[in-house]
C-alpha cells in the first residue's frame, strides 16, 4: 500500500508518495498563492497517475492544514513529521535548521534517537527570519526570487541591514541605496539579516549539533547556506542538504501515516 504525505504550507503545497519499503517514489510542489483548492486538485491529479485507484495511507501536515477540517483525522504534527523523516532518511543528522515561507524551526537532540530527547525552537508570529521577510522586500523592489538569487551572487560586500523588523529593514535599505551601495550588495545584506534574525530569535542559545540538516525552501538558496555557515561557524561537512529539501516534512507525514494506519481513497 502506498503512503501519501501532504504538507500544506503558507506559500506552497508539497506532496510525497512513499512505498511500503519507505522508498520515495514521487514528489511534487504547487505554489498556491492563496488558491489552496486549485493547488490541491492539481496535486491529486498528479498523484493519481502514480497511485491510481485504491486505498492508501495518508498524512497531512503544514501551517494551513487546518483549512481542511474534513482531513482532521489524517493530521500529523509538523515537528513530528519532519523529525520522523530525518530519523528514517538521514540518520546521521544531529539537528535540523528549517526556514520556510513563514515558519522557522531549530530541532536538535537526534543523537539518542528518542523523541523525549528532542529540543524544539521556532519563531513566533513575526515573519522576520523567514522567507516572508525576504519576499516583502523583493516585492518593494519589484525583483523576483530568481533575480534575487542571481543578483546577490554578484555582491562585493555585505552591508548591515536590520532584520528584526521589515520597517527597519526598509529604512536601512533606502539609506544604503541613497549612499550609493549597489543593489546586489543590499540583497546579500538582506540574506545575512534574515540569518542573523533566525539565529537570535529561533536558535538563540541552543547549542548547534552537527551535522545539521537544512530544510525549507529558503535554505535552497546558496547564499542563505553561505550565511548560515558564516554565522554558525559551519563547514561543508557539517551540513546535510537533502535531495528532497522542500518535501522533507511531506515525506515525514507519509511515513507517520503508516504508523497511524490512516486509510484514504482517491476515488
Amino acid at each position: 500500500m502506498f503512503r501519501i504525505g501532504l504538507d500544506i504550507g503558507c506559500s506552497a503545497l508539497k506532496y510525497a508518495i512513499v512505498d511500503k519499503s519507505g522508498a520515495i517514489i514521487a514528489s511534487g510542489l504547487k505554489i498556491h498563492r492563496g488558491s489552496l483548492d486549485d493547488a490541491l486538485l492539481a496535486a491529486l491529479d498528479e498523484m493519481e497517475d502514480t497511485v491510481q485507484s485504491g486505498t492508501f495511507l495518508l498524512g497531512i501536515t503544514g501551517e494551513l492544514a487546518e483549512r481542511y477540517p474534513a482531513f482532521s483525522a489524517f493530521h500529523i504534527n509538523e515537528a513530528s513529521a519532519i523529525t520522523k523523516a530525518v530519523q528514517k532518511t538521514y540518520p546521521a543528522a544531529r539537528s535540523i535548521m528549517e526556514i520556510g515561507a513563514q515558519q522557522a524551526k531549530y530541532i536538535s537532540g537526534f543523537a539518542s534517537q528518542t523523541t523525549s530527547s528532542f529540543t524544539f525552537a521556532m519563531n513566533g508570529s513575526c515573519a522576520s527570519g523567514t522567507g516572508a521577510f525576504i519576499e516583502e522586500q523583493l516585492q518593494r523592489l519589484s525583483i523576483s526570487f530568481e533575480q534575487f538569487d542571481q543578483m546577490a551572487g554578484k555582491a562585493k560586500s555585505i552591508p548591515g541591514i536590520a532584520g528584526r523588523c521589515s520597517v527597519f529593514s526598509k529604512t536601512d535599505m533606502i539609506h544604503q541605496q541613497q549612499s550609493g551601495v549597489p543593489l546586489e550588495d543590499i540583497l546579500l545584506g538582506l540574506v545575512y539579516a534574515l540569518v542573523r534574525n533566525y539565529k537570535s530569535n529561533v536558535v538563540q542559545k541552543h547549542p548547534v549539533q552537527k551535522p545539521v540538516l537544512l530544510a525549507g525552501g529558503v535554505t535552497g538558496s546558496a547564499h542563505v547556506v553561505k550565511a548560515l555557515q558564516a554565522l554558525f561557524d559551519l563547514q561543508d561537512e557539517d551540513i546535510i542538504r537533502p535531495v528532497h529539501l522542500r518535501h522533507i516534512t511531506a515525506i515525514g507525514a507519509a511515513l507517520s501515516a503508516s504508523e497511524e494506519k490512516l486509510p484514504a481513497n482517491l476515488a
